[in-house]
């Protein structure tokens, strides 16, 4: 387990360094061009190393998890955030800290509940039935769109970052009619985890 770690850290390190140096070679050229805050560059250019990071922290924390499965995810994040949401409304880093706490980023979790895959996505059959293209729900790829656009369709219901976040997890208030924000404290760590990487 430690050698492979250890050779899996190691390839990430060499992505990173051959990474770094294209980046730095294009920096001065794309300075002008756009503004974008050191960080989201770094992240946008540089998903293995970031997936690394992760990965680290889980180990770190004596929960390891598949450095694909992580890259894999910021991977099909990027690709459908852009499609699924028309605005800015939630950020890559938003939605892999979702996946952080409804997976640990894991495909083939399935909950108490039959939640399944990176996004836990309930009612599987009914979704897929209503959605062309999308037939695997352990699939990376098609869990994160399904997740997406479940997460898309409470914002626009709830017309608030905070509630999409809360219905999502279920049911936004209790039976006092108070609002279950538990699972938005929970968003709110692994949103501060992500951050701090």
């Amino acid at each position: 387990m430690k050698n492979s770690r250890r050779i899996e850290t190691l390839v990430i390190e060499i992505i990173g360094v051959l990474v770094l140096f294209t980046f730095f070679g294009l920096l001065s050229v794309s300075m002008e061009k756009v503004e974008t805050s050191s960080f989201e560059k770094n992240y946008i250019d540089n998903q293995a190393l970031y997936a690394g990071k992760i990965t680290d922290y889980y180990y770190d924390n004596h929960r390891p998890v598949r450095f694909s499965y992580v890259h894999n995810t910021i991977l099909a994040v990027q690709k459908y955030r852009k499609i699924v949401f028309d605005n800015k409304t939630f950020s890559d880093l938003d939605l892999l800290a979702l996946a952080m706490i409804e997976s640990d980023f894991n495909p083939y979790a399935i909950s108490h509940k039959n939640a399944v895959g990176v996004f836990q996505i309930t009612h599987v059959d009914e979704y897929i039935k209503s959605s062309s293209g999308f037939k695997d729900p352990f699939d990376i790829y098609c869990n994160t769109r399904m997740g997406l656009e479940i997460l898309r369709d409470k914002y626009n219901h709830h017309k608030d970052r905070k509630m999409a976040i809360i219905g999502y997890n279920g049911i936004v208030h209790d039976e006092d009619g108070n609002v279950r924000d538990n699972f938005y404290i929970k968003w709110l760590n692994a949103r501060s985890i992500l951050d701090s990487m």
